[in-house]
């Protein structure tokens, strides 16, 4: 049975402002760091929740920058990203990956280590649980691999200024789509016979990754490097405190980077609940929904993969009314009940079955009109 929060109650406005922090001023932060009222000083007072973002003053990555709590993560295993150089980095298990940052003693920055901003700047990477089942991935020759029926797929990582391929050919396995993997072309084998297939490994790849995947799937996923045996890494889930969401009112912007595009996969992007519909959602088509429990509202706009799309939705009890933009497009006023079911904690990318990247997340405390003009101006 779900139960809805009791932090949903529709207040007049002169309590509901009374109450613009119910958790106490204490656990507010700001760039990391406790914060007495949880804004920053002369900042605007409507974000009241500023995430996946950096420290103005020292550069460093940030799970949470204005708000409650802090950024935490589910996976128990290690897992590796690409730095801004292109060189592959060791991310400790239940740390935030930070693709395309300036790592420097194990932090990740968004700065060039002078004061000059990456350009892009760094994303929260979300990878999907995964296994390599290739036994040896960087050993140069050829491996016999055994593969049960079903897609499979071979893809080759390296580090910048570094080359490499993978040669998959014919051993007992009846299958289609034998070839060659290259960095950034990775090949499907399609397994109708269990069998036997010969992976032979040229060049310095920094890991082939032979994963029980379609090549939709697989193609974004990080290295999973391996030495004598097969190795499996957990899917990501990075979550909030769900106390930074407030089912009053609201304007949600961020900033998404998938690598599909647009064909609905049941991804929450922003989930209060243990199920996919929730906050934003990609879930049927060409589409990014919202869900309040009782009712839909989306933007029915097709979006690139391994580009930035802009996400974003208005809500307001008082109006009754949410709406969600992506990419500056604004689909149909739709009718809020005013009650996001809310569960223990806000989670990204839950139900995630493919590689996704985020950064850039806000909340604004605006009535409606207010929140369309500021969502508006992010879009442009």
């Amino acid at each position: 049975m779900t139960v809805r929060s009791r932090r949903s109650l529709i207040l007049p406005n002169a309590i509901r402002r009374s109450m613009a922090y119910p958790r106490g001023a204490g656990r507010h932060v700001i760039n990391g760091y406790p914060a007495a009222a949880g804004i920053p000083p002369g900042g605007d007072t409507s974000l009241v929740f500023d995430a996946l973002t950096y420290d103005p003053n020292t550069y460093e990555m940030l799970g949470v920058k204005t708000g409650i709590g802090g950024l935490t993560f589910a996976r128990g295993s290690e897992r590796y990203v690409a730095d801004h150089n292109g060189v592959y980095q060791l991310i400790p298990a239940g740390a935030p990956a930070w693709s395309g940052a300036r790592y420097s003693g194990g932090v990740a920055y968004a700065d060039d280590g002078a004061g000059t901003l990456l350009s892009p700047l760094p994303w929260l990477s979300g990878d999907p649980a995964a296994t390599n089942v290739l036994l040896n991935s960087n050993v140069a020759g050829s491996q016999g691999v055994t593969l049960a029926v079903g897609a499979w797929s071979v893809v080759v990582h390296v580090n910048a200024g570094d080359n490499a391929s993978a040669i998959v050919t014919s051993g007992t396995a009846t299958a289609t789509g034998y070839g060659t993997a290259t960095p950034g072309s990775p090949i499907e084998l399609d397994v109708t016979v269990e069998g036997t297939v010969n992976v032979e490994i040229t060049g310095a790849p920094f890991a082939v990754n032979l994963l029980n995947l379609p090549q939709a799937q697989a193609k974004g996923i990080a290295p999973i490097p391996t030495e004598g045996t097969e190795v499996s890494v957990q899917g990501d889930g990075p979550s909030f405190d769900v106390a930074n969401h407030s089912n009053t009112r609201g304007a949600y912007y961020l900033e998404w980077k998938p690598s599909y595009a647009g064909t609905g996969v049941s991804l929450g992007l922003i989930n209060t609940r243990n199920a996919a519909e929730g906050i934003l959602y990609d879930g049927t088509g060409d589409r990014i929904n919202t869900f309040d429990g009782t009712n839909y509202g989306w933007s029915e706009t097709p979006w690139p993969s391994n580009q930035t799309n802009k996400v974003a939705l208005v809500y307001d009890a008082d109006e009754g009314s949410m709406q969600v933009n992506l990419n500056g497009e604004w689909g149909s006023v739709k009718t809020y009940d005013g009650d996001y079911i809310l569960g223990a904690v806000m989670t990204l990318f839950f139900g995630q079955l493919h590689s996704n990247e985020m950064r850039n997340l806000q909340r604004y405390d605006l009535p409606y009109a207010e929140a369309q003009a500021k969502i508006d101006e992010l879009m442009n």
